[in-house]
């Protein structure tokens, strides 16, 4: 996928972004079943996967669930909880995201004043743009 940041294109690969709006009325649809399919089984190795806090209304846990068992089998795979600059979520928080695949040790939570940053950019406006350092960990 390429993502433009700025003036400058940062190529990034075996990414792939579902919007909310997208999902959500879509979780029956038999093409997005085939896309968590898809996902399913592509879900071995190292993987990260980056999922919002409770101030984004999209269902993580049911659709989390939909690629659970694999998820669960895989002892590679974690998570980040992208919060932005929000307070980080509680354990009940993290509980109502994750649902059934709640698992602490395999939950990296984003805090944007102590989590370590790698800067990606900057933004038309000149902004600094800075990405939690988890996603560069060779997942």
């Amino acid at each position: 996928m390429l993502c433009e940041i700025g003036n400058e294109k940062i190529e990034l690969e075996n990414v792939e972004l579902l919007s909310p709006s997208t999902v959500i009325p879509s979780l029956d649809d038999p093409q997005i079943n085939e896309c968590l399919e898809e996902v399913r089984d592509d879900l071995h190795g190292k993987v990260l996967i980056i999922v919002n806090d409770l101030f984004r209304s999209t269902p993580t846990a049911k659709i989390l669930g939909m690629v659970g068992d694999k998820i669960k089998a895989n002892k590679d795979v974690k998570f980040i909880v992208a919060t932005g600059s929000h307070n980080p979520p509680t354990q009940d928080d993290l509980k109502k995201i994750f649902g059934s695949l709640y698992d602490e040790d395999r939950i990296v939570i984003h805090k944007s004043k102590e989590s370590p940053m790698t800067d990606v950019g900057v933004s038309k406006a000149g902004t600094k743009i800075k990405v939690n350092s988890e996603i560069f960990k060779g997942y």
